[in-house]
């Protein structure tokens, strides 16, 4: 007989179990590590620049062509589009059906339509890029500062520093399991020729003839291939640049005498940084320059980052004086931190199961029933290595949510066990029974509770990819535990089975606790119930509608914050605030923190999205000089709660004129502001002038700090207005004199010099060191490109632009933003730390519908920010629980044979959310995500106890024939793992209600707090049903008999 097979044979017991834990071991020494689950390549952003146009232009002669390009991909799922001054960004999703496999060919797909998208862009834009990032966080940092001695140089040579930024980054780029470096705050260099425009104007020379000379005379080009019969010979044209001297040797023009004019004559040539910078860096108030490097998947994080950490301490035994280098960020702290806890709660929560289980069932069987937790575990440990699942906070806690599930089936096992022995059965008989009665119901559960749990694993995108890992390991945990009650556990209890079940031994130590007292008023309560069935089921439900009721007052909150030792600034000043600007506010935020000893090290960069830390700080900030962002170190987790909301009214308090948040990381998909406002329309000014208007509206809404409207026009513009006469008469159309202010301004890039393995540009820029004097620029000589002549044959020389036009400053919009080819106004309303979205989306709702706000036809409201999100990720999750619930009441059906017995069960499965929602009232919980998971957890545990208890009733002849007192027994006997199942799952869950932080109670609770009341289904609920039902048949039969013994007998002739 298959049942006992184990029992009867020891040497497959000990090679199964030896396999188990050979495996698990292996696994768990071999798996990868980290902190949060890694998300496919789903997001990114395409960049053009296009200096020196505005907003406007950028949307129509950029943007627009661009969207229109990538709309062709059917994998795109959404485009969201940012026009702001001389920057194009269009931010990309993609499907979230789409494959694994198949999204690096989407984005191969991209690459090629932006290049197609390039031919009919304007002269003056460069060419589209995508950030490539497919992982936000950097996983290992390293700052480099200028750290000179007392009494030297404190200016930072940035030159020299990113000199040897680069070189680190190319030490550990080659390391095993690095997938992708960065650097944050270098200076670019390039050589800037600066030419004299009264000297150019003189020989009627352009700042682009100029670039287009040296570009030229930069030969870096193939010139083919000599092929002979029996040689292949390069051919190359010697000459290119090299040095500053080459570039300045370069002939422009021959002169009159026949001599040539060159570039040296005309301009001054040096090596420089790239102006406008950028971006810069500053590391604890220095300004320095940041390496960022990213793990691969599958790769263990703290051995990847020794492994970097030792190269960084390496090359920086080689650095000069006055060069340092820190590591500034470690993802392995964190992730050896979140799993270290997450697996601490594992083993506390075990550790009082197994003292519940000692004192509810004896010392022998509690022993017995533990086993099934270290060898479960080791069998999903194999099976993550097998399927590629990383030890992250998702995958753990599946582990944790499973430990109430996995204890249930063993504990079933052997108190069926038990009951045999005790009735006088031989071991192997008991196994056998036990089995025999035991398996269809167990394994209906299992497969029942596993759906519960499918949701979570079926969820697509991001949503799936970041809590699929929980789903799957309970169903690999339930299914472990089924495996080990059926075989590996019986048999365990057969081997150390002494023959104590046939004594008459009371002791707590060895059956457990046993009130007979408190039996005796549970039987008298039972038969209470079986008298008035209708009243005791209507008892049992009401917690569970209680907590339906209550569950329309529950507070939203469905991302919750992280528990960390860190925390995020962002500062946004007024759109045309310089980066030198920019800097000194940074500096005066920092003058605040310096207040708060909790805080330990801060880290900016500016013009430029900090590297990401955590995994949903995905911000395309590339280009704005008034934006700066950072992370920030303090003392503890605690710290971060405490000080945040002080330190913000603080920043608030101490820069009135921009909008700076001090940020908690947060779980979930990343959004701009926690409320945001779409109006769609076409028209800019209505979408302005609406926008102003209810973007006042948002100002009052409760615990708002700051508002802002995407578009609006507050970014000053300085027009050119042409005197057109004048124009046409000194040899000058419209577009030429652009250019040659855009030269100017920006300049033009012609060659480059190879300086050993990088190459830097040359830019040919015309004017002053001064470029932000409008003065300076407006006497500025302009030279007109058809080489007018004056009445003496001499070439005319550079024309004021004063002589052709004037200046005068407009307000311009600073940002047109667009979302699937429509244009929108975007409001975004940033919270106090630590406060609600929901609690203020709903007040700013109600202050919306009162103010009867107007919109012309055409126009329309949708609502953003943490709504969507929550939104998407709930559709996301419930997105298969219709079909999954109806496959869950077909195996019901199909296991009892019977659609009552499955629809008591389906019974149960809905009113214990009733019960999970009630907990989660009762302590005070917001609603949110791992509420969700909870109630799930819950659902999983009521399912799992009431099938043994209506597969018992079943199984009894007495209990089927409606004998009240034969139900009342089958109750009995099963009560004990019913309350063990409870005990252990209060214990199991305890360290995550205490010790869990901000995320995992509400988990916790739900199940913790709902299993009480699953208890009275399972006890009270299940058996009345069965009984109303039972009767129900009884008397029917009843009924039926009788009629068939009046009905008058014919006898036969």
């Amino acid at each position: 007989m298959w049942q006992n097979l184990f029992f009867r044979n020891r040497r497959l017991t000990t090679l199964v179990i030896g396999l188990i834990l050979v495996a698990g071991f292996s696994a768990i020494s071999t798996l990868p590590r980290q902190e949060d689950p890694t998300f496919l390549h789903r997001f990114d952003a395409a960049n053009t620049r296009f200096p020196g146009a505005s907003a406007e232009r950028v949307e129509a002669l950029v943007t627009e062509k661009i969207e229109a390009a990538l709309s062709e991909i059917e994998e795109i799922k959404q485009l969201i589009s940012t026009s702001r001054t001389g920057f194009s960004t269009v931010a990309i999703q993609l499907e979230d059906e789409v494959p694994a496999a198949n999204i690096p060919n989407v984005w191969s797909q991209i690459r090629d339509k932006l290049k197609d998208a390039q031919r009919d862009l304007p002269a003056g834009a460069e060419t589209p890029y995508i950030i490539d990032r497919k992982s936000a966080v950097f996983t290992f940092m390293v700052g480099v500062t200028w750290d000179m001695p007392d009494g030297a140089s404190e200016a930072p040579q940035l030159d020299i520093l990113g000199r040897f930024a680069r070189d680190l980054e190319r030490h550990l780029s080659p390391l095993p399991g690095t997938d992708e470096t960065d650097i944050f705050g270098e200076l670019d260099e390039e050589y800037l020729v600066t030419v004299d425009p009264d000297a150019l104007a003189s020989v009627g020379l352009t700042a682009e003839a100029v670039s287009r000379a040296i570009a030229e005379a930069d030969s870096k080009i193939p010139a083919g291939q000599l092929r002979g019969s029996r040689h292949d010979l390069v051919l190359e044209v010697s000459g290119e640049l090299k040095s500053e001297e080459d570039i300045r040797n370069i002939p422009l023009t021959q002169t009159a005498d026949g001599n040539f004019l060159r570039v040296g004559d005309v301009a001054t040539v040096k090596k420089s940084y790239q102006d406008p910078v950028y971006s810069t860096a500053l590391l604890n108030g220095k300004q320095g320059i940041i390496v960022g490097a990213k793990i691969g998947s599958g790769i263990r994080v703290d051995k990847w980052v020794d492994r970097l950490r030792a190269e960084t301490e390496k090359y920086a035994e080689t650095l000069p004086e006055g060069v340092k280098m820190d590591v500034i960020f470690s993802q392995d702290v964190y992730a050896t931190k979140r799993l270290s806890g997450l697996m601490g709660n594992i083993f506390l929560g075990a550790s009082i199961i197994i003292l519940v289980m000692i004192f509810m069932m004896g010392w022998r069987s509690a022993i017995l029933v533990a086993t099934a937790l270290p060898l479960t575990v080791l069998m999903v440990m194999t099976a993550f290595q097998i399927m590629d699942i990383p030890l992250h906070q998702m995958s753990i806690t599946g582990l944790i949510i499973a430990l109430g599930l996995l204890i249930d089936n063993a504990i079933v096992a052997i108190d069926e066990y038990r009951k045999s022995r005790s009735a006088g059965k031989e071991i192997g008989e008991a196994i056998t029974t036990m089995v025999r009665h035991l398996f269809i119901p167990l394994l209906a559960s299992t497969v029942t509770t596993s759906l519960t749990f499918m949701p979570i694993v079926l969820s697509p995108g991001p949503t799936g990819e970041f809590i699929g890992s929980l789903g799957v390991a309970v169903i690999l945990s339930l299914f472990s535990s089924l495996f080990l009650a059926m075989t590996i556990i019986p048999a365990l209890a057969g081997y150390f089975d002494r023959g104590e079940l046939l004594n008459d031994n009371r002791s707590i130590l060895q059956n457990g606790y046993q009130n007979i007292a408190l039996r005796e008023k549970f039987r008298a309560s039972l038969r209470w119930c079986l008298a008035h069935p209708w009243k005791a089921t209507g008892l049992s439900v009401t917690l569970p509608i209680l907590g339906f009721l209550l569950s329309t007052t529950l507070v939203q909150q469905f991302f919750p914050p992280v528990d960390r030792d860190q925390f995020q600034l962002q500062l946004q000043l007024p759109r045309q605030t310089s980066l030198e600007e920019t800097t000194r506010q940074v500096n005066i935020a920092r003058d605040v923190m310096a207040r708060y000893p909790e805080i330990t090290q801060d880290y900016w960069v500016i013009a430029e999205a900090a590297p990401a830390v955590f995994y949903n700080t995905f911000l395309n900030q590339t280009g704005q000089n008034s934006f700066a962002g950072g992370f920030v170190n303090v003392t503890s987790d605690e710290a971060t709660l405490n000080i945040l909301p002080r330190l913000q009214q603080d920043l608030m308090d101490a820069l009135p004129d921009a909008i700076i948040l001090a940020l908690p990381f947060e779980q979930g998909p990343p959004f701009e502001a926690p409320i945001e406002v779409f109006i769609y329309g076409q028209d800019l000014s209505i979408l302005a002038e609406k926008g102003e208007e209810i973007r006042r509206i948002l100002g009052e809404t409760k615990n708002v700090t700051y508002t802002q409207a995407k578009i609006s026009r507050n970014q000053p513009k300085l027009n050119f207005v042409p005197d057109e006469d004048a124009a046409r008469a000194a040899g000058f159309d419209l577009n030429q004199i652009a250019r040659q202010l855009n030269s100017t301004l920006e300049g033009h890039v012609g060659g480059s010099v190879l300086e050993g393995s990088e190459n830097l540009p040359v830019r040919v820029r015309v004017g002053g060191e001064n470029r932000s004097d409008i003065e300076n620029i407006f006497q500025n000589s302009l030279v007109s490109p058809n080489g007018s002549l004056l009445p003496s044959g001499q070439q005319m020389g550079g024309v004021p632009l004063s002589s052709l036009g004037t200046l005068e400053l407009v307000p311009t919009y600073s940002i047109i933003s667009r979302r699937d080819n429509q244009r929108l106004n975007i409001l975004q309303a940033h919270i106090a730390p630590y406060s609600l979205p929901s609690t203020a989306l709903a007040d700013f709702q109600q202050r919306l519908a009162q103010a009867n706000v107007e919109l012309p036809a055409g126009y329309r409201i949708e609502f953003g920010g943490e709504a969507e999100k929550r939104s998407e990720s709930q559709g996301k999750l419930f997105s298969t629980v219709l079909p999954l619930l109806v496959i869950m009441m077909g195996i019901l059906v199909l296991a009892f044979n019977s659609f009552t017995s499955a629809l008591i069960i389906g019974g149960v499965a809905f009113f214990s959310m009733g019960l999970a929602f009630l907990a989660i009232w009762l302590f005070g919980f917001p609603m949110g995500f791992t509420g969700i998971m909870g109630t799930m957890g819950l659902i999983g545990l009521a399912i799992n106890d009431s099938i043994v208890v209506l597969a018992a009733l079943r199984a009894n002849e007495q209990a089927r024939l409606a004998d009240p007192e034969a139900i009342v027994t089958v109750v009995i006997n099963s009560s004990r793992h019913i309350v063990s199942t409870t005990l252990t799952t209060l214990g199991g869950f305890a360290p995550l209600i205490l010790f869990g932080g901000v995320m995992w109670p509400p988990l916790a609770t739900a199940i913790a707090g709902g299993m009480v009341g699953a208890t009275i289904l399972a006890l009270i609920f299940v058996p009345s049903l069965y009984y109303i039902r039972v009767r129900r048949r009884a008397r029917k039969l009843s009924i039926r008999n009788q009629a068939s013994a009046a009905r008058p007998q014919v006898k036969a002739a």
